[in-house]
C-alpha cells in the first residue's frame, strides 16, 4: 500500500505536465491578422458604465463633452469608421410603422425631447426629435447638446449605407423574438451581404434562435449564451474539451481576470475558430455583471500581442487613435480637455 502510495505524487505531478501541454500557448500556431476593435455604441457620449445602476439614464451622467458626436448619429457612425472600429455596434428598435432605427433604448424620456417607448411613436415623429435633448455633465445644470441633435435619428437603411463595407453588430432592443423575424425582413431589404460583411447579431437568446433561422452563417450571441459559453470553458477547457455551448458563440475574457482560460490566447484562439466562436475581451465586468470596455490608453499594454479576436472600446475616441496614430485628427485644446478627463477617470478607480 506504501509503495502504491509514492506513485500518487508522481502521477498527478504527470498529469499536471500532460494538461500544461495540451493548453500550452506557444505551442499553438500563431493567429493571423490583429486585434479588433469592437466599438462599444461606436463614438459616444462617454459615461462610466460601472458606477450606474441598471435602469439610470446614462445621458443624465455623461463626461464633460471632449467631442461633438452624438451617438449613433450620421457623424458619430462616420467617425467610427474612420477611428478604424473593426466592429461598429448599433443598437436597433423598431417603430410604431415597423420602421428599424438606430436607438440605444426602449423609451424616448432619457436622451430626448420625447416620450414614452419608442415602439409606440411613428418613424416621422422620431425623426423630428433632439436625440441630444437630455445630455448633461453637471446633473442637469446644463445640456451642451441639446439642439444639436434634431432630425439626426438614423434609420437601418441610413446606418447600413453609411458604414458601407465596415462590420456592423446590431444590437437588438428588447426580447421579442418576433421582432427578430421582422429585423430579419428589413435588414434582407437593404439588400446587405451581412455574412460577406462579417456583420453579427446581439439580441436576447429567444431572438437569437430566429435570427439564426434566417442567418446561418452570421454569427450570432445573446448574454446568456456567452455567459454559458465562458463558463463551461473555464471549467472544462484544461481538460482540452471545447464546450457546445461556445459553437457559434462568444466567450468573454476580461482583462484583470485572464488566468482562468486554458490556452490564452494562442491555443484558445484556435480552438474558439474551430467551432465558429468569437472572443470578445472586455475590461473588467461590473458589480452587476456587465460588461466594461477599454477607456483608458494603458489597458491596451494587458491586451496580447498575438490576440486576433475583439477588444471591447468604450471610448473609441481615445483608443483608436492610440492604436492607429496616423489616424489622429483632434486639436491640440481637445488633447489636453482629453487628458484632463483621463486622469480623472483615472483617480475615480479604485
Amino acid at each position: 500500500m506504501r509503495k502504491l502510495l509514492s506513485w500518487i505524487p508522481t502521477a498527478v505531478a504527470f498529469y499536471i505536465l500532460v494538461l500544461t501541454f495540451l493548453n500550452a500557448s506557444w505551442l499553438a500556431p500563431m493567429p493571423a491578422g490583429k486585434v479588433q476593435l469592437l466599438a462599444h455604441d461606436g463614438v459616444h457620449q462617454w459615461f462610466d458604465r460601472a458606477t450606474l445602476e441598471p435602469g439610470t439614464c446614462p445621458a443624465a451622467h455623461i463626461e464633460t463633452p471632449y467631442h461633438p458626436y452624438l451617438d449613433h448619429t450620421r457623424e458619430a457612425v462616420q467617425a467610427s469608421v474612420h477611428l478604424a472600429a473593426g466592429v461598429v455596434e448599433v443598437p436597433v428598435v423598431e417603430t410604431k410603422d415597423g420602421q428599424f432605427v438606430a436607438f440605444a433604448d426602449a423609451t424616448l424620456d432619457c436622451r430626448t425631447n420625447g416620450e414614452g417607448p419608442v415602439g409606440e411613436h411613428s418613424l416621422a415623429q422620431l425623426k423630428a426629435l433632439d436625440v441630444g435633448y437630455g445630455y448633461t455633465a453637471d446633473r442637469g445644470e446644463s445640456f451642451p447638446l441639446r439642439g444639436k441633435g434634431r432630425g439626426k435619428l438614423l434609420t437601418l437603411d441610413e446606418v447600413v449605407n453609411i458604414a458601407k463595407g465596415k462590420p456592423l453588430l446590431y444590437r437588438l432592443v428588447g426580447d421579442d423574438p418576433e421582432q427578430a423575424d421582422r429585423f430579419a425582413a428589413a435588414l434582407k431589404a437593404t439588400n446587405r451581404n451581412v455574412a460577406a460583411r462579417g456583420d453579427g447579431f446581439f439580441a436576447s437568446l429567444a431572438a437569437v434562435a430566429r435570427l439564426q433561422e434566417q442567418f446561418p452563417e452570421v454569427w450570432s450571441f445573446s448574454e446568456e449564451g456567452a455567459r454559458a459559453c465562458t463558463s463551461a470553458y473555464v471549467k472544462m477547457g484544461w481538460f482540452a474539451i471545447t464546450p457546445e455551448a461556445c459553437r457559434n458563440s462568444a466567450l468573454v475574457i476580461p482583462l484583470d481576470r485572464q488566468w482562468p482560460y486554458a490556452g490564452w490566447p494562442n491555443r484558445l484562439v484556435a480552438r474558439m475558430d474551430a467551432v465558429g466562436a468569437k472572443i470578445v475581451v472586455i475590461a473588467r465586468e461590473d458589480e452587476h455583471g456587465r460588461a466594461i470596455g477599454v477607456d483608458l490608453r494603458e489597458q491596451l499594454h494587458d491586451v496580447p500581442a498575438s490576440f486576433n479576436g475583439l477588444l471591447l472600446i468604450d471610448d473609441l475616441w481615445t483608443i483608436g487613435p492610440t492604436l492607429h496614430p496616423d489616424l489622429d485628427r483632434r486639436s491640440i485644446e481637445e488633447d489636453e480637455v482629453l487628458n484632463l478627463l483621463l486622469e480623472k477617470r483615472r483617480k475615480s478607480r479604485p
